[in-house]
C-alpha cells in the first residue's frame, strides 16, 4: 500500500509540475479588433491577457509581417522580422512577473484588400500570427466602411477551412464580429477573407502595393546608364598636376568645361574679359550691374571668345546683365561646351543620353513611390503621374552634384542634398524606404559619373591636371607666399579671382590674404571704391555674379509662364 501511495504521489507531483509549465505558457484570452477604411489599410487593436504561474526570462508575440506603426501598451515599439511574421519583445513586460498580465497592441497594415484572379477584390485580414503558446479563448470583431453582404471565410494553420466549426461569428451590418468554441492551439494562425466590392473600396481597384514593375524600371535604367558610361565615357582617374596658373590659352568661363565636359559660363567669361581690360562692370545704386565696353576684342582672342563678344555688345557700348538677351546668351553659352573640342576624344558619348536613361531612375523612381503611397484607383492614377513627372525632373536635378562636388559649388550639392531628403522622407512614410534610398544613390552616383565622364585626349587629360592643381593651389596657397605675391603685383588677387570663383574656390583663397586691404578692383566699379580686405572683395564678386546670373537661373520659368500666358490668352 505504501508503495501505491507512493507512485500516485509522485504522479500527481509531476501532473502538477506539467500543469504549472502550460499555465506559465498560456493565454487566457486574446481580442482583437479591426477597423478598415475605404483605401484598404486596417487599423488594428489586440489585447492579450497572459497568466503565468512562473516568471520567463523571453517571450515575444507575433503580428502580421506587413505590420507598421506598432505600439505596445499606447507607447512605440520596433518589431524585428522573424520569418514570415514580426515579433515584438515581450521580455520587458514578462520579467520577474507571477500571475496575470495583459497587454495591448496597436499596428497598422496600409492595405488588406487585394485581387483575386477573377479580377474582384478580397479582404484578407490576419487574426493570429502563430503565438508560440495556446489561446484559450478568442474574440475578434472587424468593421469595414459599408455594408457586408456574404459571408466571410476562415482558414487556420492547423485546420486549414475547417476551422469554421470551432468558430462562432454573426455579420451585422458593417461588423463582423465572433469568437472561438475551443481554445486555439500553440503557433496558431488565422486568416479572415471576405468578397468585397469595388464601390465599398474604389481606391484599391489597383493594389497600392504592386510597385515591383517601377523597382525593375529603375535597375533596367541604371543599368543601361552605366552600360552607356563604360562602352562611350569611361575616363581614367586624374590627379592634379602642381599649376599657379590658369592653364594657357584658355579664360575662366572654360574651366568648367575642362572638368565637367558641360557648356561654357558666360558670366565667368565675361569677368575674365573684364579682368584683361576688355570690359567694366559696374553697379549703380539700384544694384544692377552693368558691363561697358572699353575695347573691341581682336583676334588676339579665339574665335568662340570673339563670336560671343560680338553677341553681348552688338552695336551697343553698354550691356544691362538683368536683361533678357544677356540671359537668353548665358542659357545659350551653358548648352556649348565650345573652345574645348581638342580636349575630347573623337568618339566620346554623349553627356545627354547618359542624363536622359539616368533621369529614369527618378521617373521610375516616383511612380514606384506614388503606387505606395496612394490609396486607391482614382488618386493613384494622378499620383502616378505627379508624381512619375517630379520624380523625372528631381532626377534631371539632382544629377547636377557631380558638378557642384567637382567644382566645389555648394549651391548644387544642397540642392541636391534637400530633393534627396525630400524624396527619402516620402518613402519613409510610403513604408518602402529601400526605393527611396535606392533611387537616389542611383542618381547620386550618376551625377558623380556625368560630372567625370567623357574620353579625353592626351591633351585634355593634361589641361584637366592643370585646373585640378590650379583649385587645390588656390584653395590652400600659403598665406606667406601669397603675400609675397601680391607685393609684386598689388593686383594678384583681382587677376586670378575669376579663376577662384570658376573652381569654387574664391573664400579660400581670399582667406590666405588675411586681414591685409586692397586697393580698389580694377575692373569693379561699385558704390563704395573704400579699401577691403580680400574676403570682402570675395563677397562683393561672388554677389555681383549672383545678380549676373539671376535672370537667367529663372529664364525656363519665364519661358514655361510665358507659354502658359500665350496658350490662355491673358
Amino acid at each position: 500500500m505504501r508503495r501505491i501511495a507512493g507512485i500516485l504521489t509522485s504522479l500527481i507531483l509531476l501532473l502538477t509540475m506539467a500543469m504549472g509549465a502550460n499555465a506559465a505558457t498560456d493565454a487566457s484570452k486574446l481580442s482583437s479588433y479591426a477597423t478598415v477604411a475605404a483605401d484598404g489599410s486596417c487599423q488594428v487593436t489586440l489585447s492579450v491577457a497572459l497568466h503565468l504561474e512562473e516568471a520567463v526570462d523571453k517571450l515575444t508575440f507575433p503580428i502580421p509581417k506587413e505590420a507598421t506603426g506598432v505600439t505596445l501598451n499606447g507607447s512605440r515599439v520596433s518589431a524585428f522580422k522573424s520569418g514570415d511574421v514580426r515579433q515584438i519583445n515581450l521580455s520587458k513586460l514578462v520579467r520577474n512577473v507571477v500571475g496575470d498580465v495583459t497587454f495591448s497592441v496597436h499596428y497598422s497594415i496600409r492595405d488588406v484588400i487585394h485581387s483575386t484572379e477573377a479580377g474582384t477584390l478580397q479582404l484578407q485580414l490576419p487574426l493570429l500570427s502563430g503565438f508560440a503558446y495556446p489561446i484559450e479563448a478568442l474574440e475578434f470583431s472587424a468593421t469595414l466602411p459599408g455594408e457586408i453582404q456574404v459571408l466571410p471565410s476562415f482558414v487556420s494553420g492547423y485546420h486549414q477551412a475547417r476551422i469554421e466549426e470551432d468558430l462562432a461569428y454573426t455579420v451585422s451590418g458593417a461588423t463582423i464580429s465572433g469568437n472561438s468554441l475551443k481554445a486555439m492551439k500553440d503557433h496558431e494562425t488565422l486568416l479572415m477573407s471576405l468578397a468585397v466590392s469595388e464601390e465599398m473600396f474604389p481606391q484599391s481597384i489597383v493594389q497600392s502595393q504592386n510597385y515591383g514593375w517601377g523597382i525593375w524600371a529603375m535597375a533596367i535604367c541604371a543599368i543601361l546608364a552605366m552600360g552607356y558610361w563604360l562602352i562611350a565615357m569611361w575616363n581614367l582617374p586624374l590627379h592634379p598636376k602642381a599649376c599657379t596658373e590658369p592653364p594657357q590659352g584658355f579664360h575662366a568661363g572654360q574651366l568648367g568645361s575642362i572638368l565637367t565636359n558641360r557648356g561654357m559660363d558666360l558670366t565667368m567669361t565675361v569677368l575674365s574679359w573684364a579682368q584683361l581690360g576688355y570690359i567694366l562692370i559696374q553697379v549703380d545704386k539700384k544694384n544692377r550691374v552693368w558691363l561697358h565696353k572699353r575695347m573691341d576684342m581682336g583676334n588676339e582672342r579665339s574665335e568662340s571668345e570673339q563670336r560671343y563678344f560680338k553677341k553681348l555688345f552688338g552695336k551697343a557700348n553698354r550691356v544691362d546683365t538683368t536683361s533678357y538677351r544677356y540671359a537668353q546668351l548665358c542659357c545659350m553659352a551653358a548648352k556649348n561646351p565650345e573652345g574645348i573640342q581638342e580636349l575630347v576624344g573623337r568618339f566620346s558619348g554623349n553627356a545627354l543620353v547618359f542624363r536622359i536613361l539616368s533621369t529614369g531612375i527618378g521617373l521610375f523612381g516616383g511612380a514606384a513611390l506614388a503606387v505606395a503611397v496612394a490609396g486607391g484607383a482614382a488618386l493613384q492614377g494622378i499620383l502616378l503621374i505627379v508624381m512619375g513627372i517630379a520624380g523625372g525632373l528631381s532626377g534631371w536635378t539632382v544629377q547636377k552634384v557631380g558638378y557642384g562636388i567637382f567644382l566645389s559649388d555648394a549651391r548644387l550639392i544642397r540642392n541636391s542634398a534637400i530633393i534627396s531628403a525630400g524624396w527619402w522622407l516620402l518613402s519613409l512614410f510610403a513604408g518602402v524606404w529601400k526605393i527611396g534610398l535606392g533611387m537616389m544613390a542611383g542618381l547620386w552616383a550618376a551625377g558623380i559619373l556625368l560630372a567625370w565622364g567623357g574620353r579625353r585626349t592626351a591633351f585634355g587629360r593634361q589641361t584637366v591636371a592643370q585646373c585640378l592643381g590650379l583649385k587645390r593651389y588656390l584653395r590652400s596657397a600659403d598665406k606667406k607666399q601669397l603675400q609675397r605675391l601680391s607685393d609684386m603685383d598689388p593686383g594678384y588677387y583681382f587677376r586670378l579671382a575669376p579663376y577662384a570663383m570658376a573652381l569654387g574656390v574664391n573664400k579660400a583663397f581670399a582667406r590666405g590674404f588675411g586681414k591685409e586691404r586692397l586697393e580698389s578692383c580694377p575692373y569693379l566699379v561699385t558704390e563704395s571704391q573704400m579699401p577691403m580686405t580680400a574676403s570682402q572683395w570675395s563677397e562683393v564678386l561672388e554677389d555681383v555674379a549672383r545678380r549676373m546670373n539671376a535672370r537667367a537661373a529663372h529664364l525656363p520659368f519665364e519661358k514655361a509662364l510665358g507659354m502658359l500666358r500665350s496658350m490662355t490668352g491673358r
